[in-house]
């Protein structure tokens, strides 16, 4: 994971949430929360919308849609987050940081 970027940028790529952040710490979600926003005018092309958030397909996301979730959570725009919190219901993977948006 040491690439000289940060998760948000790993997950901007594509990269999968296990390869792009230690999941199991949660300072790791608290950061990516802090990265998002800050580099959010940078990572603005990568950065879901909520149209894309509901053209996903139904049912569980896949690795590629967990990391485009993940972004929107830490969405400046809280229509996205609020939108990025009913597609993450379906993806385990993500509760650790549906945890850190709901107690911020």
């Amino acid at each position: 994971m040491d690439d000289g970027c940060g998760a948000a940028e790993r997950l901007a790529r594509g990269i999968p949430l296990g390869g792009a952040l230690d999941t199991t710490a949660p300072a790791s979600w608290v950061t990516l929360d802090a990265e998002v926003r800050a580099l959010s005018h940078r990572l603005a092309d990568a950065l879901p919308t909520r149209h894309r958030l509901r053209s996903l397909p139904p049912g569980p996301p896949s690795s590629t849609e967990e990391s485009l979730i993940a972004l929107a959570l830490c969405h400046p725009d809280g229509r996205v987050r609020a939108a990025a919190l009913d597609r993450a219901a379906g993806a385990p993977a993500l509760r650790p940081l549906r945890r850190t948006r709901c107690g911020r």
